[in-house]
């Protein structure tokens, strides 16, 4: 007899199939592999493989994406909103470029630039006006005689970096930059503002935590120019006309002052960018012409020559000098003639009126001095004055000094300091050495 293998099949309750069956069949096809075997037992055994991931598996994954994405998306709103600040603050330096221009370049043998002020002279009203020329405003000239020019003459900035004037005038974060002229006190610094420029940040809300602001100080676009004139002994020339030229709303204009008694003059307020100084003097001292002479030094001469291109007239003098006791001059003699000789005799601070005198101008033009006007107070170098190409010149002398007006002792005026202004508003000072 053979022996005989019995398969031995484990028996169930069966139902009929229905739809959820075949679906879950279908489930089980798609995710199980089935293996039939028979144990030396003779039992049908039935083996499945998992090719799939579990619930359980599943929701695991999901739970680990959820804290990653919510670890990153805190960090990449940061970085974007970071990038947003920064892309701001970089648009309002070029904005404050654009307009008071870059006054540093000079490191590594650059010029430096001056932006909108330096034309135009002032801030503009609003921030297109550095993109498209503002009505009223003339376009750029230059003045060869004085070696500057004014006028608009932009872009201020580059026309490539922006598609158009909208565009221009936007924050990254597509609002338009507030800007404002009105002056105001940086209380931080102790400086005056003269201007801002403002973004409203990622909220849109003004006075908010996330604005970005740029400030526009007065010392950044005006300044205080002083210098001196002197003559080439290098003593100061007073009365003394210096114009000072820079454009004001696009247009060239001047200002003009007198030096003192000192030869000084000084500006205010005047926009910075390149910039001419002229000078028109009027009657100018003589160096080595100032004598007191005769038997008791009673007689002071000194010498103006007329560096004018105009002709000047003078029809009196007014003397001043400090004497004690205290002189009068009775004789005022010029270019060898006597224009007044009486008594009672003319005290210091008085008028001597004499017959007008035209003395001819000179035929010398002077050019202009200009200069790169870069900072809030800038000394400009002593200007000479010399009499090469003079006009006419006028030998001035007042004779007969005494104490009394009527007469009296002679005083010796040797040594004694002496101002005299012109009736023409010309000035010089003096000492008049004994001869």
């Amino acid at each position: 007899m053979h022996s005989e293998k019995k398969l031995h099949v484990k028996k169930h309750r069966t139902r009929p199939i229905g739809l959820y069956d075949t679906i879950q069949l279908k489930r089980i096809q798609n995710s199980l592999t089935v293996n039939l075997s028979v144990s030396d037992g003779g039992v049908l055994s039935l083996h499945s493989y998992s090719i799939g991931f579990t619930i359980l598996e599943i929701i695991m994954v999901l739970a680990i994406l959820g804290v990653l994405a919510g670890a990153i998306t805190p960090v990449a709103l940061h970085v974007t909103r970071q990038k947003k600040e920064l892309a701001t603050s970089e648009e309002l330096q070029t904005l404050k470029k654009a307009i008071i221009g870059n006054t540093q370049s000079i490191q590594f043998g650059a010029e430096p630039t001056f932006g909108y002020i330096k034309d135009i002279g002032s801030l503009p009203q609003n921030l297109q006006d550095l993109y498209i020329q503002p009505t009223g405003i003339p376009s750029f000239s230059f003045n060869s005689t004085l070696g500057i020019g004014s006028g608009w003459r932009g872009p201020y900035v580059a026309k490539k970096a922006y598609a158009s004037v909208t565009d221009f005038i936007q924050d990254p974060y597509g609002r338009p930059y507030a800007y404002s002229t009105a002056s105001a006190i940086n209380t931080t610094l102790g400086v005056e503002v003269r201007g801002t420029i403002k973004s409203l940040g990622s909220d849109g809300i003004d006075d908010t935590q996330d604005d970005l602001t740029i400030e526009i100080f007065k010392p950044e676009i005006l300044a205080d120019v002083a210098g001196k004139v002197r003559d080439v002994s290098g003593i100061g020339v007073s009365t003394v006309y210096v114009t000072i030229y820079y454009p004001r709303d696009g247009t060239l204009t001047s200002s003009t002052t007198q030096t003192d008694l000192e030869g000084r003059y000084q500006f205010s307020n005047i926009p910075i960018g390149e910039r001419a100084i002229t000078l028109q003097p009027g009657l100018v001292f003589i160096p080595g012409t100032a004598f007191a002479k005769g038997t008791t030094q009673t007689e002071v001469g000194f010498s103006v020559a007329n560096l004018s291109t105009n002709a000047i007239t003078v029809s009196s003098i007014t003397t001043y000098y400090d004497t004690m006791p205290p002189a009068y001059y009775r004789r005022v003699r010029i270019n060898g003639s006597i224009l007044r000789d009486a008594l009672p005799g003319i005290g210091t601070g008085e008028v001597a009126s004499f017959a007008p005198l035209v003395v001819v101008p000179s035929t010398l033009q002077r050019e202009a001095f200009h200069f790169l006007l870069r900072s809030a107070s800038m000394e400009i170098p002593d200007m000479e004055l010399n009499t090469i190409g003079a006009g006419g010149v006028m030998t001035v002398e007042l004779e007969d000094f005494t104490t009394v007006r009527t007469g009296g002792s002679p005083v010796d005026m040797a040594g004694v300091p002496f101002t005299v202004i012109f009736s023409n508003g010309s000035t010089v000072s003096f000492t008049p050495q004994r001869q």
